[in-house]
C-alpha cells in the first residue's frame, strides 16, 4: 500500500467561530502559537495545515519520536493574519488550489479538523473530501446545534435537560441586564463569575465579589471591567462563584456505534486559564469518578443521537465536599485530544491500565531555544525512551512567541511522573506548578 493511501488533511483551525465570538489579536496569538502540536497526529502521507509554519527542527524531532519519515509529511501554512480563520487565510493567500493538488495525489484522503466551524465546513465542501467520522457532511440543523452547544448557555440548557448538576446561574444580554443580574445574584452568594457566552480557555471570565462592588455604581463598574474585551458581544452567562477543589473533565469520541470514553483528567488552570492536564486525576473520590463517567455516558449518548460524530468533552468542578457540577462542553478537539492519541500510539490503546500522563505549559528560565532545551533534557536522562515507555516530550516549539515550555510526561506511576516533573523544573528552570 502506498504511503499516500488513506492519508488525511490535518487541519489546525485553532482560531474558529466556536471558541470565541471575536478573536482579538492577543488571544488569537495564544491559540495559533501551539498549532504545530497537530504534527503529533501525523502519519506518512498526511498533509498538516497550520496557521503558524512548523519549523524544521521541531518537525524532525516529532517525526523521530513517531518513527516516521519527515519528508513524507507535508506541512502547509498560509501564515495569515492572527485573527482570521485558517480557511479564510488559505483562500486569501491563494493556497486552496495547492491544497487541492496535494489531495488529488492521495487516494481515499479524509479531512480531520480541530473544530467544525462554518468556514472549515465550507472549505471541506469546496474541496470535495470526506470529513473524518461522517458519512456525509453535517446538515444545517447539526451545524446550528454544534454552535449552540458550544456556548455556556446552550450547554447549561442541555445539561439541565439531561438531569446533570449545573452551577446556579443565569443568562443575559446587555450591560444593564448584566448589572441587574449580578446585583441580584450577589444578594444570595458571596461572588459570581461573569463569562462571555461564547468563550473558551477562560478567556474573558471576570470574577466579582460582594465586598468588591459594595458602594460602587455597578453599571459603571461592569462597563469598566468589560471594556477590557471591547470586541466581544455583550451576551453573558453568570454563575455563582464556586469553591472548586478540582476541575476534572471527561473526553469521549462519538462514532456511528455510539460514544466511547477516551480519558478522564484533572485540569491545571492557574488563574482560571487552562494550562495542562493530569491523567488520570490524582485525587478524585471513587464516587465522583463514577459520576463523571456517567456524565460522559449521558452526554455522549445525547449528542450521538443528534448526529454529532467526533471528539467532545464535558468539563466539571468538584467542591471540597465532593459535589460535582458540570460547567461546559468543548465541541472540538481539545488540549488533551492529541496527547491521548499520542499515548495510544506510543504506549497502546490500553495505556490507562499501565501509565499516567501529565502535560503543562510554563515559562522557563533556560535559554529560549527549543534545541537547547531538548539537549538539556537529554543530558539529564529525562528524554522519552520508547523501549522503557517513559520520559519527557516537548510538545510544541512556541518559545520564541511566549517563552513557554510545553511538555508531556509519560510514566508508569504518578509518583514517577512527579519525580520527573521535579527534575524537569530544575533542568528548564520552571516555576513550581499548581
Amino acid at each position: 500500500m502506498s504511503r499516500r493511501d488513506n492519508s488525511r488533511v490535518i487541519f489546525a483551525n485553532m482560531v474558529n467561530e466556536l471558541m470565541v465570538a471575536v478573536a482579538p489579536p492577543a488571544h488569537a496569538k495564544a491559540l495559533t502559537e501551539v498549532s504545530p502540536r497537530k504534527l503529533w497526529l501525523a502519519q506518512e502521507g498526511d498533509v498538516v495545515v497550520t496557521p503558524r509554519p512548523i519549523d524544521e527542527p521541531f518537525k524532525r524531532y516529532a517525526c523521530a519520536i513517531l518513527g516516521i519519515d519527515p519528508d513524507e509529511v507535508v506541512t502547509l501554512s498560509p501564515a495569515g493574519e492572527l485573527t482570521e480563520t485558517l480557511a479564510h487565510a488559505l483562500r486569501r493567500r491563494g493556497m486552496v488550489d495547492r491544497l487541492r493538488a496535494f489531495i488529488a495525489e492521495r487516494p481515499n484522503i479524509e479531512f480531520l479538523a480541530f473544530a467544525l466551524d462554518s468556514p472549515t465546513l465550507e472549505l471541506v465542501e469546496d474541496l470535495g473530501v470526506p470529513l473524518h467520522g461522517y458519512r456525509s457532511l453535517p446538515n444545517r440543523a447539526l451545524r446550528e446545534m454544534i454552535y449552540q452547544l458550544n456556548t455556556k448557555s446552550g450547554f447549561r440548557r442541555a445539561a439541565e435537560n439531561l438531569g446533570l448538576r449545573i452551577v446556579p446561574g443565569a443568562y443575559c444580554e446587555g450591560l444593564d441586564a448584566l448589572a441587574s443580574t449580578v446585583e441580584q445574584m450577589l444578594g444570595v452568594t458571596g461572588g459570581v463569575i461573569v463569562k462571555y457566552d461564547r468563550s473558551s480557555n477562560g478567556y474573558g471570565h471576570i470574577i466579582f465579589r460582594r465586598e468588591e462592588v459594595a458602594g460602587r455604581n455597578l453599571c459603571d463598574y461592569l462597563a469598566e471591567r468589560t471594556a477590557a474585551f471591547p470586541e466581544q458581544p455583550h451576551i453573558f452567562t453568570i454563575e455563582a462563584l464556586m469553591p472548586f477543589d478540582s476541575v476534572p473533565s471527561v473526553e469521549m469520541v462519538i462514532d456511528d456505534a455510539g460514544a466511547r470514553l477516551l480519558y478522564l483528567c484533572d485540569q491545571r488552570c492557574p488563574n482560571g486559564a487552562f494550562a495542562g492536564i493530569v491523567t488520570p486525576p490524582l485525587n478524585l473520590a471513587p464516587k465522583v469518578t463514577r459520576e463523571l463517567l456517567r456524565v460522559g455516558e449521558l452526554f455522549g449518548d445525547y449528542v450521538h443521537g443528534l448526529g454529532f460524530r467526533e471528539v467532545c468533552d464535558v468539563d466539571a468542578g468538584v467542591t471540597v465536599d465532593g459535589t460535582l457540577y458540570v460547567t461546559e462542553t468543548n465541541f472540538r478537539r481539545t488540549g488533551g485530544t492529541y496527547l491521548d492519541a499520542l499515548m495510544r500510539r506510543l504506549i497502546g490503546d490500553d495505556y490507562l491500565d499501565t501509565h499516567v500522563w501529565w502535560a503543562d505549559a510554563r515559562v522557563g528560565g533556560i535559554e529560549q531555544d527549543f534545541c537547547a532545551g531538548w539537549s538539556a533534557i537529554e543530558a539529564a536522562g529525562l528524554a522519552f525512551d520508547s523501549a522503557a515507555g517513559e520520559g519527557v516530550i516537548l510538545t510544541a516549539d512556541s518559545l520564541r512567541i511566549d517563552g513557554k515550555w510545553r511538555y508531556l510526561i509519560i510514566a508508569p506511576t504518578a509518583q514517577l511522573a512527579a519525580d520527573m516533573e521535579a527534575k524537569l523544573e530544575k533542568v528548564l528552570q520552571l516555576p513550581k506548578g499548581v
